[in-house]
């Protein structure tokens, strides 16, 4: 009020502010804000809450309008002739709602970012490391994170939003759950905590998502999970012809299937015939019976047989297609599908008598396309890694479409062809599937050929391969496919699922009369008679206040203030995620340090037991870990024969989620709980059944195999190097950007790329070079049982030998300096050679996809320098991982390996190697660094030569080798370099170009070469097997140089005659250059 037209001469003024909805109205004073008076400032608090007149704080409601103007007592003081409205106005009362969900305890935000903090410093002092992956994966009971919420768990939500609470009494906002699976609740209420305070707090339960329906087509409007209510309108497909239609039932959850009943409601919709699958994933379905059709798949006894359908489209993508077309969809195919035993019994087709005779069977000739199936059961003794390689009877204009899959899986596709996996001991069954275009049935004369030795070569599975060795009961279990029996009565089905496991089963309609099938109500009680369907309410949407998910749905939680103080802030949300911890099995050797007892054990994972071994077993679920206790895990552990064993885990600690238990396989009868007979062969399955997981998100059995030793024979090889030249435009290339650099320090190009590679078969003749290392490989799978296994390698170099006069017969490993590498299973480690190699890489041609201990691979790496034979004895060295002291080696050596075992009968034997020593070499002409190449030099100039040749390092001493330079005149000098350093291989010198008619400098400087301007010199290098050459010419002249200079002279004359005499000189010399040019 800068006039004071409204305050006159009053000092302050005074205003009656009130609230219109909780009518509470007090007082406020507005003082100046300085001495000039002409700006007046009052605060007044405000709360939620009641009226309470006079005590200084306006109590408001939420979403309340505040209105003040001046009071009558101060206008009547003041004699205020104005508009009152002057100093009057009105506030709405507005807040930005907050959003908090939590599995647990509710965090608001202070404390959400004490925590964000927490966790960046623990990440930058690198406090999450291994050393806390224990804690850190803690019981979900203890440690489940607060955006995590297990299914079955309450969601617990709260709401901070004070312009919400609006009256006295309890006041309620509301919220929207949706999961990612589709169940929402649209209005969830949260009631305010108490009177006007502004906060709302609720939960939600949660639980796993009931059945569900999924249909291939629906008609307009019908949802199919009307199927499954009780009193629900049912399903009706979409109008589109008496094709096959597909409805699926997927319960969410592993159950033991028993009785179910599909009403159909009308003749018309009912299908004549059904196809019954089903699945433990929900996505891959298997075939487990036929209604109103033959099934002729269901009686396969393993044998092999040849199966044959029309065909007219290409070859599926997927195994699941391609089982499903010879399991039902040739019931829809012209002809059906034809079937036969192979005539010679094995997986080797004759065309008349397989191909040809299966063909006459169906109502076509050999103008229709067709698609076969060759399959049959074989049994495995021990566990091994196969071959299979499946061709057809061909030409070379056109290959036919055909894919092999073991046990449905496809298995590693090989260079030649053939696709390799590792079978354990039991019952296998192969399939190939092949289309034959029409008129080229002859090329379904297929041949399959396998080798269960992965040294073996590919041979014809011939009948004998098929047959069952006495396993009857355990063929029987492999192949036989699990029956489901149907019966159809007047509009309905009734499907006994006689106890099949599943969590989702598929029916496929086919056959109906009316223009759609239809299921108005489908039942389904599990092996226990207790009713699992209808449902009594959709599970998804109406009334409900509890959220249904499945294990990885998303939740999101969204608030929508309707009164935001900020415009872009009217929508809060909250997502979580529903999940369970993923259980596993494993199983672990105890090892002991010695003289420690049982506090020195320590744990390795095992890949192969004998039997009388220790073998832990861990069952890792937080799932479990539910009480203070110390919480127990059930598993079982099973033979490759079927013998069976139940155990109990025993947690480790309170909330640990890590389970532990001890096995012990024997070969005789068992004596103790935790004992279990193995034949020899037999593999060990652990079996952990995990009930809550988040993948696959049913009941799911987790499995890990634990192999039984087998004894093998080991074998050695001896790897092989081979070079690759570099080509020398890249050379040229490294060498220009060195020299871009300005950087003066030597430098040496690699000529070459080092590879060394592993042989396919077992050899005892391998090779190195100087500066690598020789690598060797002993392959005993019988030993491999775990990662620190370990077997003894001995060590000897060829002059070793010579230097101790021992015999070049056998093995000595008693000869002084022989070395002990002692090695685990690992792979062959490539090294840098530096020097003239740019780099190092193994090549393993052949090897399977699988790991060193899987394999039983101990690869010995052998690092070579240059040096004196080992005479004295010398420590053992540790394994090759962890750091072999070079081995010194000279040219011509050999590195010898020399392996001693006991075979299978205890005798002891030996297997031997040897890796020769070879190098390369390089001649080159360069400047005084070192660092560049040199081709042309001026008369006086120094050129420089180094050559790098280890097989001339042979002694202790700097030794020496000569190059020869030869002129244009024929005159030849030789020029001794010597070694930079011994055992260095790296030979420099250097020669001074001296022109021939300059005596006295050629008789004065060391290394001096005659030469004359515009000479050719050939600078030539004989290694001992090849002549290495270089060329240097020699310019005509030398460069000139005018250095100018001043000097003070007593006169001017003096002065002029000096600089005269300077012209002339350089006149003159200018035409004594063009002279000699």
């Amino acid at each position: 009020d800068d006039n004071r037209d409204l305050v006159g001469r009053a000092t302050q003024l005074e205003l009656i502010v009130r609230a219109a909805n909780s009518g509470d109205e007090e007082r406020l004073t507005l003082v100046p804000l300085d001495e000039i008076g002409g700006a007046f400032q009052g605060t007044l608090p405000t709360t939620l809450g009641s009226a309470r007149s006079g005590d200084n704080v306006l109590q408001v409601y939420g979403r309340d309008t505040i209105v003040y103007g001046l009071s009558p007592e101060f206008i009547e003081r003041t004699n205020y002739q104005g508009d009152p409205e002057t100093a009057s106005g009105s506030l709405q009362i507005r807040t930005d709602g907050e959003l908090y969900a939590s599995s647990g305890d509710i965090v608001d935000r202070e404390e959400q970012a004490r925590l964000r903090e927490e966790e960046e410093i623990r990440r930058a002092l690198h406090l999450g490391s291994r050393q806390d992956a224990v804690e850190e994966d803690q019981a979900l009971a203890q440690r489940r994170r607060g955006d995590q919420v297990r299914p079955g768990s309450p969601i617990n939500i709260r709401v901070v939003d004070p312009d919400a609470s609006t009256s006295p009494e309890l006041n309620t906002v509301y919220v929207q759950v949706q999961a990612t699976s589709g169940d929402v609740i649209r209005r969830l209420p949260l009631q305010e905590t108490e009177e006007f305070s502004g906060v709302f707090e609720g939960s939600v339960p949660t639980d796993l998502l009931p059945a569900v329906a999924i249909a291939s087509d629906s008609a307009e409007g019908v949802d199919p999970n009307q199927a499954l209510i009780d009193g629900g309108s049912g399903w009706v497909g979409r109008s589109l012809g008496t094709e096959a239609r597909r409805f699926a039932v997927d319960l969410n959850q592993l159950r033991s299937w028993g009785a179910m009943r599909v009403e159909h409601g009308a003749a018309e919709r009912t299908a004549k015939s059904l196809v019954v699958q089903t699945s433990l994933d929900g996505v891959n379905y298997t075939t487990v019976g036929i209604g109103g059709a033959e099934d002729p798949a269901a009686a396969w006894d393993g044998s092999p047989s040849l199966e044959m359908v029309a065909q007219p489209q290409g070859m599926p993508g997927s195994y699941a297609e391609l089982r499903n077309i010879f399991d039902y969809e040739f019931l829809d195919r012209e002809g059906g599908k034809a079937q036969r035993a192979v005539a010679d019994g094995g997986m080797v087709l004759n065309y008349e008598n397989d191909v040809r005779a299966a063909q006459r069977s169906l109502p076509f000739n050999d103008r229709t396309q067709v698609m076969i199936r060759l399959r049959g059961a074989f049994w495995v003794d021990e566990r091994v890694m196969a071959r299979f390689k499946s061709e057809a009877n061909e030409d070379d204009e056109q290959r036919i479409a055909m894919r092999t899959f073991v046990n449905g899986q496809r298995g590693r596709e090989l260079e030649d062809g053939s696709i390799a996996m590792e079978l354990g001991r039991g019952v296998h069954v192969i399939e190939v599937f092949a289309v034959l275009p029409d008129r080229q049935h002859r090329r379904g004369a297929l041949s399959v050929a396998a080798s269960l030795d992965p040294q073996a070569p590919l041979s014809p599975m011939a009948a004998e391969m098929f047959d069952r060795q006495g396993f009857d009961m355990l063929f029987d279990a492999a192949i036989a496919r699990p029956q489901a029996k149907l019966k159809r009565d007047g509009d309905a089905w009734d499907i006994d699922f006689q106890g099949i496991e599943a969590r989702a089963a598929r029916l496929v309609l086919r056959q109906y009369e009316g223009d759609a099938p239809a299921i108005r109500r489908l039942s389904l009680r599990d092996s226990d008679g207790e009713a699992i369907l209808p449902l009594s309410q959709d599970a998804r949407g109406g009334e409900r206040m509890v959220l249904n998910v499945v294990p990885q749905d998303q939740i999101s939680i969204t608030y929508r203030d309707e009164y935001p103080y900020s415009d872009d802030l009217p929508v809060s949300e909250v997502r979580l995620a529903a999940t369970f911890h993923d259980g596993s099995i494993s199983a672990a050797f105890p090892q002991f340090a010695e003289g420690q007892g049982s506090m020195g054990e320590s744990l390795i994972p095992v890949r192969r037991f004998e039997p009388g071994d220790t073998v832990r077993v861990f069952v890792r679920d937080n799932d479990l870990s539910v009480s203070s206790e110390r919480d127990s895990a059930t598993f079982k552990v099973r033979t490759s024969l079927g013998e069976e064993l139940t155990l109990q885990a025993r947690e480790t600690a309170p909330f640990s989620g890590l389970f532990q238990a001890t096995v012990f396989p024997v070969a005789g009868e068992p004596q103790r709980d935790n004992e279990i007979t193995v034949a020899p062969g037999d593999d060990l399955t652990l079996i952990y059944r995990d009930e809550e997981n988040t993948n696959p998100g049913v009941t799911w059995d987790r499995r890990t195999v634990v192999e039984q030793v087998v004894w093998r024979e080991p074998q050695i090889r001896a790897y092989q190097t081979r070079l690759e030249e570099i080509p020398e435009d890249v050379v040229v290339s490294e060498q220009a950007g060195n020299e871009a650099t300005g950087i003066r320090q030597e430098t040496i190009l690699p000529r070459y790329d080092l590879v060394i590679e592993r042989p396919l078969e077992p050899n005892s003749e391998g090779s190195a070079v100087f500066g690598s290392a020789a690598i060797f490989e002993i392959q005993w799978p019988t030993v491999a049982k775990h990662a620190a296994s370990s077997i003894d390698v001995y060590v000897q170099t060829e002059r070793q030998r010579q230097a101790l006069e021992a015999s070049g017969e056998g093995f000595d490993f008693d000869l002084p300096g022989t070395r002990t590498i002692t090695v685990r299973p690992g792979r062959a480690q490539s090294g840098n050679a530096g020097g003239l190699y740019r780099q190092t890489r193994v090549e393993t041609p052949g090897l399977f996809e699988r790991n060193e201990l899987d394999d039983g691979r101990f690869s010995v790496n052998v690092p070579l320098v240059l040096g004196e034979p080992p005479l004295r004895p010398v420590d053992e060295t540790t394994t090759s991982a962890g750091g072999v002291e070079p081995l010194p080696v000279a040219a011509g050596d050999v590195v010898h390996i020399g392996f001693r075992y006991e075979d299978e009968n205890g005798q002891q034997q030996v297997l031997t190697a040897r890796a020769a020593l070879s190098g390369v070499n390089a001649f080159e002409v360069m400047d005084q660094h070192f660092n560049k190449t040199v081709e042309q030099a001026h008369v006086g100039e120094r050129v420089y030569m180094r050559v790098i040749d280890p097989s001339r390092a042979k002694s202790s001493e700097r030794d020496r080798l000569s190059v020869t330079v030869r002129g244009k005149s024929g005159r030849d000098t030789s020029i001794e370099l010597v070694e930079e350093v011994p055992h260095s291989g790296v030979f420099k010198g250097f020669i001074w170009l001296v022109h021939e008619e300059d005596e006295q400098s050629l008789s004065d400087r060391i290394n001096s070469v005659p030469v004359v301007f515009g000479d050719e010199l050939t600078l030539l290098y004989d290694d001992g097997g090849q002549q290495h050459q270089q060329s240097l010419a020699v310019f005509t002249g030398d460069d000139g140089r005018v250095v100018p200079f001043t000097k003070r002279f007593a006169d001017d004359d003096m002065a002029v005659r000096t600089m005269f005499t300077l012209a002339e000189a350089h006149f003159e010399q200018a035409k004594l250059f063009r002279d000699a040019a």
